[in-house]
């Protein structure tokens, strides 16, 4: 991993604040480590600036706590939600829609962030959902 480190997957205020364990096992970082290399490495690179990230892996009970879906993908380290500054977000959608392989690619545009996950696992659909 380039750009990213495993603690900016597991950092969560929400899991200090109700003192909720947030550890990936083996197959969780495996899953973070491929979404890193396939997906946000490459996307940091082309928009030469930091991508944050807003949410990576959650456990089950932390992602309970957040109210995400069930199958959320971030439970198995499959799914980030990222941002930059608002002038290279449209731009770093457009490239992760038009030049990489991706599961989801979700674009918040009124709350300023993507949600993008990455499998190994099967065919990744290239499934693209645009929310005002």
């Amino acid at each position: 991993m380039k750009y990213f480190r495993l603690e900016e997957f597991t950092n969560s205020e929400t899991a200090k604040r109700l003192d909720i364990e947030n550890n990936p096992n083996g197959s969780d970082i495996h899953n973070i480590v491929q979404l890193v290399k396939n997906v946000l490495d490459p996307a940091r690179k082309y928009i030469g600036q930091p991508l944050y990230i807003t949410s990576g892996y959650r456990s089950r009970k932390l992602n309970a706590a957040v109210g995400g879906v069930l199958a959320s993908q971030h439970c198995t380290g499959h799914a980030a939600d990222i941002t930059c500054s608002t002038k290279q977000l449209q731009l770093l959608y457009n490239y992760i829609a038009n030049t990489l392989d991706f599961d989801q690619l979700i674009y918040y545009i009124g709350k300023n962030f993507i949600h993008v996950s990455y499998v190994t696992h099967r065919t990744n659909r290239k499934q693209i959902i645009v929310k005002i």
